[in-house]
């Protein structure tokens, strides 16, 4: 009898957990945490803010330790370390861990989606809100994991169980964003989100973030009219005047920047909060998670927050801007001086890199390619840039010749990719399936042996360089290696496979683009136009039409429309439309006529309402070119140097 029981008891002890969570879940799950748990969150939080991590995270510890179901302890540990102390995976291993050894625990599962939100993989998500879901139904963190899963097929559904969550949780944030969030988009329900936000402003412990999108939805609602706006001033003026809540006082500043448009206020609210505390930064709490690629092109998590998020910004603002190379390098220099953690420090050398190659400058490339080989040796499109910008210049030739040697002889044989240290494993598998990998080591493989081939072809080893070349051609034809394998057979006399090379290379660029189109069905809608008009894309068969997916708040965005308005100049006359979509939320679409307006928009600037979902458009700008029959021939995502050159190749094939 007691080898049975003992080979029944894995069993029977998840029966058990799961009945005992089943019944506790409406009593003790739902029951406020102790009062010295939550005073420690409270701590643990403040010295977050104040960039003490290290305490921070012991402090959260002590608060698992007086209260180990305490829910928001587990997620701002989870939050810091992954979030602050860049240690995703780690924390990640922890609380996997710990679901394994108490299997019926919803505690760690949901702890682990509410402090890494964003960082992990919709499958993984799922499958984490499915288990709480099913272990505790009834808990206010059951209903919320249950309307996670509804929310894109039945959002009334999802409402109602966010309003449950609310009702056991009544200092739930996430909730209580994820239903506004719900009202104001798909349901189309601006009271109910405005109620909503009312509610979440009434908690004391989310005053600010509750009153913050509380005023944007009024002042949506009201369409920016000037009587809401001087009504919005007057309250925020009052609370200027009269509070000392840091919170509050932060959530009034950034009114008045970002809504009211009012600088002089903003910066007078900010002395007054840095006079409360010497320690307040604009971002400070904040968390974010970006995917940027490599130099490679190898996209990877990373997970930013307060200091980290700041300095994330100042990079993006000085790369946006239109300033010389060495001015930009010297600005990028100086953000380096504020001691960047892991993910900064590595993109804001890859900035400078680019920068560097961009001026030509050799001496910066090899110092900022050495530091990024030294942060990711695997990056191979760092040695090989490097020797052909020497190349190029024809100096220090034997260092090309070492830099290409390396990105040679790293690419002679396909190599399984692994994650890094911050990438989520399971996303990882998502996006880099094995023939992904392989189609990213075949563009390595080709620029490691372009970039030998030039070197030895600038130190006049041409027959060694055609053959490198013609390697290159063969991993990855592109404009630039059939460019050199031109150079190179003139170089050895072959005028007439010269000039076919030359031929080849200045078709390639057309055809590269022309080898990733597509031919699928445009999806059709009707949507309001800035100046009143519905414009219905189907009316438009017979033109080449551009869809550019759009935000008043995207800075690529801001630095393409110019380019827009050029290139419909251009166009127009020959049967191109642009359609601006912007997806702006409802109570943003205020500030969208003046931005048309600002930016001297000549084409139609739309107002979205699902074209964004239908086209499943992930990252702004993104551009669909649609052909005469109405089918959705190319898609372009984000804005850099190559983009108009790219539209116009695009434009000239579909207009034939």
């Amino acid at each position: 009898m007691k080898n049975i029981i003992t080979t029944l008891f894995p069993i029977v002890t998840l029966m058990l957990v799961g009945q005992a969570y089943a019944t506790t879940q409406g009593q003790e799950l739902n029951a406020p945490a102790p009062a010295a748990a939550q005073a420690l969150v409270k701590q643990g939080l403040d010295l977050v803010y104040h960039d003490k991590f290290d305490e921070a995270v012991a402090t959260f510890k002590k608060a698992i330790a007086a209260a180990p179901r305490y829910l928001r302890a587990h997620a701002e540990y989870i939050r810091t370390r992954a979030y602050f102390q860049e240690a995703y995976n780690e924390v990640r291993v922890e609380y996997e861990a710990l679901m394994a050894k108490e299997p019926g625990n919803p505690i760690y599962p949901m702890a682990l989606e509410l402090g890494t939100r964003g960082a992990t993989s919709h499958r993984v998500s799922r499958a984490r809100y499915e288990k709480v879901a099913s272990l505790a139904p009834e808990w206010a963190w059951g209903h919320y994991a249950k309307a996670q899963l509804l929310m894109s097929k039945e959002p009334e559904a999802a409402a109602a169980e966010l309003v449950k969550a609310i009702e056991k949780d009544p200092a739930a944030e996430e909730a209580y964003r994820l239903l506004i969030s719900l009202q104001e988009g798909q349901l189309k329900k601006l009271d109910e989100a405005i109620a909503t936000a009312e509610k979440m402003a009434a908690q004391p412990e989310l005053r600010g973030a509750g009153l913050t999108t509380l005023w944007r939805l009024r002042l949506g609602k009201a369409q920016g009219s000037e009587e809401a706006t001087a009504k919005l001033k007057a309250e925020l003026d009052k609370l200027a005047s009269s509070s000392r809540d840091v919170d509050l006082l932060a959530a009034v500043r950034s009114m008045y920047q970002s809504h009211l448009e009012d600088k002089t206020a903003a910066e007078a609210m900010e002395k007054k909060i840095l006079q409360l505390d010497p320690a307040w930064y604009q971002w400070r709490g904040f968390t974010n998670h970006f995917v940027p690629a490599n130099l490679s092109g190898v996209s990877r998590d990373a997970l930013l927050a307060g200091r980290q998020m700041e300095l994330f910004l100042k990079v993006r603002g000085i790369d946006d801007a239109q300033i010389a190379p060495k001015e930009q390098m010297a600005k990028l220099e100086q953000v380096l001086a504020l001691k960047p953690g892991r993910v900064m420090k590595r993109y804001i050398y890859e900035t400078l890199f680019e920068t560097a190659e961009k001026e030509k400058d050799a001496a910066a490339l090899v110092k900022y390619g050495e530091e990024l080989r030294a942060i990711d040796p695997t990056d191979i499109a760092v040695p090989a840039r490097i020797a052909m910008v020497l190349a190029e210049q024809e100096k220090s030739l034997d260092q090309a010749l070492r830099y290409a040697r390396i990105a040679d002889g790293a690419t002679t044989e396909f190599r399984p990719m692994q994650p890094s240290a911050m990438d989520d494993p399971e996303r990882f598998k998502d996006w880099f399936p094995e023939n992904k990998q392989r189609e990213i080591y075949r563009s390595q493989r080709a620029l490691a042996l372009e970039a030998h081939g030039w070197v030895l072809c600038q130190m006049g080893k041409h027959h060694d360089a055609e053959a490198k070349l013609r390697q290159a051609v063969e991993f990855g034809r592109s404009e630039r290696n059939l460019s050199h394998l031109a150079v190179v057979l003139r170089k050895l006399g072959r005028t007439e496979e010269a000039a076919k090379a030359a031929i080849e290379a200045d078709a390639e660029y057309a055809a590269s683009i022309k080898r990733k189109f597509t031919n699928e069905p445009a999806k059709d809608f009707q949507l309001d136009a800035l100046d009143g008009r519905k414009i219905k894309l189907s009316d438009l068969k017979g033109k080449v039409v551009i869809l550019n997916f759009w935000s008043t708040s995207c800075g690529p965005c801001i630095v393409e429309m110019p380019h827009l308005v050029k290139l419909y100049e251009k166009f127009r006359d020959r049967g191109v439309e642009i359609l601006a979509i912007s997806t702006d939320a409802e109570t943003y679409r205020h500030s969208v006529p003046p931005f048309a307006k600002k930016y001297g928009l000549n084409f139609p600037v739309l107002y979205d309402k699902g074209a964004e979902k239908a086209y499943q458009v992930y990252g702004l700008p993104t551009t669909f070119f649609i052909d005469k029959q109405g089918n959705v021939r190319y898609c372009s995502v984000g804005f850099g140097t190559e983009t108009m050159r790219l539209t116009e190749v695009v434009l000239n094939e579909l207009l034939k």
